[in-house]
This record gives C-alpha cells, sequence and structure tokens, in this order.
C-alpha cells in the first residue's frame, strides 16, 4: 500500500502546471511582440534610408545636368532683351541659344512637378524665337526623362539668380553675368544641404 501511494505522488508531480504553462504563453506572446516592433522599426529606417538615397542620387544628377544645359543660356543669341536666362515660381527655369545650325533658336526648361506624394522633375522644350519671352510660353513639351520622387517637404530644389561679377571656369575673366545658384535639402536627420552656383557667362 504504501508502495502504490509513493507511486501515485510521484506521478502527481511531474509535467507542467497550467500557471506554469499561461507564463510561458505569455513570455512568449512578449517576445514575439518585441521582435514584430523590432523588425518593423528596422524596415522603417531601411526604407527612409533607400528612399533617401534614391532622392540624392536624382538631385545629384538633376544639379549635374542643370549645371551643363544652363551654361548654353544666351549662346549664339545678339541681345539679352528679353531675357534668355528666367527663373519662374522660384521652381522651374527657362533658357534659350542659338548654336547657329539647322536647328534654330532652342529653347528649354527644367519644371518641377508637385503633387500630394509625389514630386517629379521634368525636362522641356518649345518653339520660341530670340524676341519670345520665356515666361509667356504656355505650351511646352517633355523632352528626355523625367524623374519621379517620393515626395519630402524639403527636396524641391530652389532656384535663385543675382547679377553679379563671375567667371564660370577656373581660368577666366571677371565680369558680371547672372549668377545662377541652386539649392537642395534633403529630409533627413542629418538636414544635409546642397548648393551649388553656375555663373552664365553668355548673358
Amino acid at each position: 500500500m504504501n508502495n502504490l501511494q509513493s507511486i501515485k505522488l510521484t506521478f502527481n508531480q511531474q509535467g507542467v502546471s497550467l500557471v506554469g504553462l499561461m507564463i510561458a504563453m505569455v513570455i512568449s506572446l512578449m517576445t514575439l511582440a518585441a521582435a514584430s516592433m523590432l523588425f518593423q522599426q528596422s524596415y522603417r529606417i531601411s526604407h527612409s534610408l533607400s528612399n533617401e538615397a534614391i532622392i540624392e542620387g536624382a538631385i545629384s544628377t538633376a544639379f549635374s545636368q542643370i549645371q551643363l544645359e544652363v551654361l548654353n543660356a544666351g549662346f549664339g543669341l545678339t541681345s539679352n532683351v528679353p531675357a534668355h536666362f528666367v527663373i519662374k515660381d522660384g521652381n522651374s527655369i527657362y533658357w534659350r541659344y542659338d548654336l547657329k545650325d539647322s536647328n534654330g533658336v532652342i529653347c528649354k526648361g527644367f519644371k518641377q512637378i508637385s503633387s500630394s506624394n509625389q514630386l517629379e522633375f521634368q525636362w522641356v522644350e518649345a518653339t520660341c524665337d530670340e524676341t519670345t519671352e520665356l515666361t509667356a510660353i504656355n505650351t511646352w513639351s517633355a523632352s528626355g526623362e523625367s524623374n519621379i520622387l517620393e515626395k519630402s517637404s524639403n527636396t524641391i530644389l530652389v532656384f535663385s539668380a543675382s547679377s553679379s561679377e563671375c567667371w564660370p571656369y577656373v581660368d577666366g575673366t571677371v565680369a558680371t553675368h547672372i549668377n545662377f545658384t541652386i539649392k537642395a535639402k534633403i529630409n533627413n536627420e542629418s538636414g544635409i544641404e546642397y548648393i551649388q552656383s553656375v555663373c552664365l557667362v553668355n548673358t
């Protein structure tokens, strides 16, 4: 009899209690929740860094291309009236030049088209002559490849210009020309700001 009671008592002491099982489940759920939150945070950081890299790449490309293109402003034209380089609304630019070939006077531009969640960099061109007011041209056609970016409050390029003494190259004569400035600020924690100036020697 005593042996049977001993065996029964030993058997009852084995296994996991309901309270222990519930505690283990709670700990497991908390661990899963913490892991899920960590994954979501890592994904958001990764997505943000990826988007910033795309924006920085697009802005760097736009900077380089704009600098090369606007240096043509006023080339081959005899007068600076009307202006051969204009800024509209601080975020779009238009210019014209004449390479003295069969194409005649060429009018080009760079526009920023903003929507609720996207920003598009668009290159445009239009038919014009030397006397056309660039700001009066209503029909501009897209030319070349455009860049569509996820919109951020501080990723719009801002353009400004002033008449000042400048020179376009390392060597050259300093004279009064349009000094064109491009500015862009990436919307990140570092608050990196890009600024570049271009001396438009033909204006």
